[in-house]
């Protein structure tokens, strides 16, 4: 569902964190339906990029095992934002990784949340 929905524009990774910086496709088809005159990136889309950008820094298939707290704060216009930062901190728990992640640039922050991914 979110191929060709963003591009990996610079990363950064160290042995517990990652900062990836990411520009949305505007034409991707999700946002003829979220929303056709205002396009906005849907939250769980935001959610799903976690999970995805953390198996691909760590090299396995992550997927959301559950979701402590998660907070959208400012909404992601993808035709006026032109890359957003995803910045990734996790650590080993049983069964998977906690996962802390802050989705900001320039000083606006869009989210925050802390989710457990396991394989």
């Amino acid at each position: 569902m979110l191929e060709d929905f963003y591009s990996i524009i610079n990363e950064t990774i160290t042995e517990n964190s990652a900062i990836i910086a990411v520009r949305f496709n505007v034409n991707h088809p999700i946002f003829q339906g979220h929303f056709p005159t205002m396009p906005v990136v849907p939250g769980a889309c935001l959610v799903e990029m976690v999970s995805l950008l953390s198996s691909k820094v760590l090299g396995k298939k992550l997927q959301l095992s559950s979701a402590q707290n998660v907070k959208f704060v400012q909404v992601i216009h993808p035709d006026k934002v032109e890359s957003v930062s995803f910045d990734i901190l996790w650590t080993e728990a049983e069964g998977g990784y906690a996962t802390k992640c802050l989705i900001h640039n320039e000083g606006t922050t869009y989210a925050m949340m802390k989710v457990t991914l396991c394989e």
